[in-house]
């Protein structure tokens, strides 16, 4: 183009065009630069290598272009690769046929191929992974790319582990024999005389050692217990037998179990609401029967005396079931949080009075692993954790074939006659529940021991009836009537005040408020019955 016929505006058209050109170039030259260089310099072994057929001779890979990882590799210079055949590089035939094939079949293919060798590296056998892949240009495979990863050291480490975790296991294992032996004759020289204290002369101090000594005896065996188990699944020898499992009869017989420990401490053991734990899970009974008794005795352990543990269920996507176990208890700090599944963290309680040597969680981690589902937590200082886990389901999981207790199961299952008792005192719950099996057997009763979780649950399950304590901790049972019928579903719900403020002026504020009626503790069961049968006649 002659630059003399054009215009003044098309000339720096032109001008502008051939800089933006230049600038590309400039680009790509740089880019070109900047990523030779980058892996002429990096330490992983980095070769370029492309096909050529000569006349009257084999076919050859030739290398074009090697970075000195390479060249340190084979103990040759850069040059010395440059141009000459694999075959001639590496001086040895078998090694160069094997890596020959696989450049034909990364060619063929067009894939990566990726495999481990052992290679000599400065006078011993070293193991490396060895990536073969193509490079193309117009959608054609032009050359092989060869790319090698020294992982010698981290073998050599894992061998290492192996043979470690294994003494580890035969120690363990050694150990759990020779003190389970005088073990047995200090726990049973100690059952023996707490049998015979009856007959005995022994004083109630004296008994109260004994007893001392059989729990300190019990707490011991669970540490070991604990961790030959841990050893075991670290081994890999975790054997499960996933089949269905009736969930609800699990998890009461779990509670069940726990009930005397629980009361011990003055902590109430709740279900939100025990149909949620109609289900059949795929699970192995036993490995998941460990893993609810797990999380149940850290919720007593590290709960407030006179607390509450709820045990709620969700049901999840992709056919699985989240089963909660909430306490209110000490909850952790974020630090604390970070270390929860660790071996041995017993969240600063290392010296005071709370059982365990801290391998729990991570056995109940690699249970669920296992189990293929999963564990984790929420968790507040001071107010409380939340532990739950996900497991899947049956495909035969329905409600109607799991047994259950309640005489009338269908109208339990019927969302429009649930009961709601937002109540934070453990007796009173109790006292509920009997009252509901006893004398209300065509409702279910839903528990929340706080005003939050009472407000989830009205807004999940839309109750017929909500009985309600004012005194409740943060949230007060009047600002939770207020927020309750400030919603479209449950502004017509009939909320019933059971609460110990009696005073005349207390009831008035109550009726006021929005109250259907305003019962005042000590309760009288029968007049609650009556009310409760009337607030839901009173509802379509």
């Amino acid at each position: 183009m002659d630059l003399n016929t054009l215009d003044k505006p098309q000339l720096i058209e032109k001008i502008k065009h051939l800089q933006a050109q230049l600038e590309e170039q400039q680009s790509v030259h740089y880019s070109h630069e900047f990523f030779a260089s980058f892996i002429k310099h990096i330490p992983i072994p980095v070769a370029i290598l492309k096909k050529v057929s000569l006349p009257n001779q084999k076919t050859r890979f030739v290398y074009q272009f090697v970075n000195s990882a390479v060249a340190k590799l084979n103990n040759k210079s850069i040059n010395q690769h440059l141009g000459h055949a694999l075959q001639d590089v590496l001086e040895n035939e078998t090694v160069a046929a094997d890596i020959h094939a696989s450049f034909d079949e990364v060619i063929e293919t067009q894939e990566i191929s990726i495999r481990e060798i052992n290679v000599p590296i400065e006078g011993t056998l070293g193991r490396l992974i060895e990536y073969h892949f193509p490079i193309k240009q117009d959608g054609k495979v032009i050359s092989v790319g060869a790319a090698l990863v020294d992982i010698t050291k981290l073998t050599q480490a894992l061998t290492e582990a192996e043979t470690a975790n294994k003494a580890k296991s035969i120690f363990l294992s050694q150990m759990s024999h020779e003190i389970r032996t005088p073990m047995n004759a200090i726990m049973g020289f100690a059952q023996l005389l707490i049998m015979q204290s009856k007959q005995s002369e022994l004083s109630d101090k004296q008994m109260q050692c004994l007893h001392h000594i059989q729990n300190s005896g019990e707490q011991l065996l669970h540490i070991i217990d604990d961790l030959l188990d841990l050893s075991r699944i670290e081994a890999g020898k975790i054997n499960v037998d996933i089949q269905d499992v009736n969930l609800s009869t699990l998890v009461q017989d779990a509670v069940s179990s726990m009930k005397n420990i629980a009361n011990n401490r003055d902590i109430s053991i709740i279900f939100q609401d025990k149909t949620q734990f109609l289900h059949v899970v795929r699970a192995d009974k036993v490995r998941l029967t460990q893993v609810i008794l797990n999380l149940l005795s850290n919720a007593i352990k590290y709960n407030k005396p006179a607390g509450t543990i709820t045990l709620f269920t969700q049901q999840l996507p992709q056919q699985k079931l989240r089963i909660s176990v909430q306490d209110y208890g000490l909850g952790m700090s974020e630090s604390q949080q970070r270390n929860i599944f660790k071996p041995f963290e017993r969240l600063g309680h290392e010296n005071g009075p709370i059982p365990g040597c801290g391998i729990g969680l991570l056995i109940c981690k690699k249970i669920m692993h296992a189990l293929k589902g999963d564990i984790n937590f929420g968790s507040e200082k001071g107010h409380g954790s939340r532990f739950w886990i996900d497991i899947p389901l049956s495909n035969t999981d329905s409600v109607e074939i799991i047994p259950h207790e309640t005489k009338n199961k269908k109208t339990i299952l019927r969302a429009e006659n649930n009961i709601l008792y937002v109540e934070d005192n453990p007796q009173d719950m109790m006292l509920m529940e009997m009252l509901v099996e006893k004398s209300l057997t065509d409702f279910n009763l839903l528990l929340a021991p706080n005003a939050e979780l009472g407000l989830e649950l009205a807004q999940t399950y839309n109750p017929k009836v909500i009985l309600l304590d004012i005194r409740l901790p943060g949230l007060d049972g009047l600002q939770l009537l207020k927020t309750l019928k400030s919603l479209p579903n449950l502004k017509d719900c009939p909320i019933i005040a059971i609460t110990a403020d009696a005073p005349p002026k207390d009831i008035q504020i109550g009726m006021a408020a929005g109250f259907y009626a305003y019962l005042t503790k000590p309760i009288d069961m029968n007049s609650l019955v009556s009310t409760i049968l009337k607030a839901s006649a009173s509802q379509p």
